[in-house]
């Protein structure tokens, strides 16, 4: 058990019953509850199922004691929220309730006053303010820094040689498979565009976009398909012309060569990839300094 930390006897789950207390001040279940909800659905999209509820249970009431660590260290700096800043948020808020009523039922859902409610305004905001501080505005990433990763992963910026594909893709062992693609490069030729086409005789699921794969480079089509698209002519139709996986009508809109991107191209991209990185590592050592001294007790098993 790290220092500073203890774990006491658990409580019951009343909303305003204390989970946690963090240098003597309580996170509430309700808090606690309300947090599980929001981290839900995020929760999903990053490991692709739901989290066991123990696991999200555990991650929300982590969130809940960090946050309640920066917003005493937003007081320790004595930052403060404007009173026109707070207002304005408030109008916001309310806005989203179709009465001053309904704005107050949602209150009474939550069991919270209105003067708690402010409370929580007040948190929510000055929170901003210290991530500002020490985090945001400590990953400023220098020019210098993205000119020096560039010449250091020059090979990560090569753009490889390409094609804008469109295809007609018939599939074997269908029985009318090749007169079905005979019937497709016959439309084709009368003038009938290529969009209808597939989206009428293609069996794969591109047809519903008129067959068209967008922007492919070597090693995203099966071989036989890549080698027929990388040797045609733009703007020329290939086939019908049978592989492993059935007939196949081709046309390439464009085809580019491969290159290196420049720096100023691949500025905004490198930018982008190193600040999300310095931004995470700021986070990480911002909340291991409010965790360093800080008094945390556990009310849960």
């Amino acid at each position: 058990m790290a220092a500073g930390v203890s774990r006491l006897p658990a409580s019951t789950v009343e909303p305003r019953t204390a989970v946690a207390r963090v240098n003597g001040v309580p996170v509430t279940s309700g808090e606690l509850e309300t947090e599980i909800d929001r981290l839900a659905p995020s929760s999903v999209v990053a490991h692709g199922k739901a989290m066991d509820r123990a696991a999200l249970r555990r991650k929300a009431l982590d969130e809940l004691i960090v946050r309640e660590l920066a917003y005493q260290r937003a007081k320790q700096q004595k930052l403060t929220v404007p009173a026109a800043e707070m207002k304005a948020t408030i109008a916001k808020i309310k806005g989203h309730y179709r009465t001053n009523a309904a704005f107050h039922k949602a209150l009474e859902a939550e069991q919270i006053s209105e003067r708690e409610f402010l409370q929580r305004v007040e948190k929510d905001l000055l929170l901003r303010k210290i991530y500002k501080r020490e985090v945001d505005d400590k990953a400023v990433i220098a020019r210098s820094e993205v000119d020096g990763y560039y010449r250091s992963h020059q090979a990560k910026f090569v753009m490889p040689e390409s094609v804008h594909l469109l295809q007609i893709w018939t599939r074997d062992p269908k029985p009318d498979s090749k007169a079905k693609i005979e019937e497709a490069l016959a439309k084709l030729k009368s003038g009938t565009p290529f969009f209808d086409v597939a989206y009428k005789y293609s069996d794969d699921d591109y047809r519903v976009v008129g067959g068209d794969y967008g922007w492919i480079h070597r090693g995203q089509l099966a071989p036989e398909v890549e080698n027929l698209a990388f040797s045609a002519q733009p703007k020329t139709l290939v086939g019908p012309v049978q592989t492993s996986y059935g007939w196949h009508i081709l046309k390439i809109e464009d085809h580019r060569a491969g290159r290196q991107l420049p720096l100023e191209e691949a500025r905004e991209k490198i930018q982008q990839a190193l600040q999300r990185e310095r931004l995470a590592q700021m986070r990480e050592q911002f909340t291991r300094n409010l965790r360093e001294n800080a008094r945390v007790e556990y009310l849960e098993p």
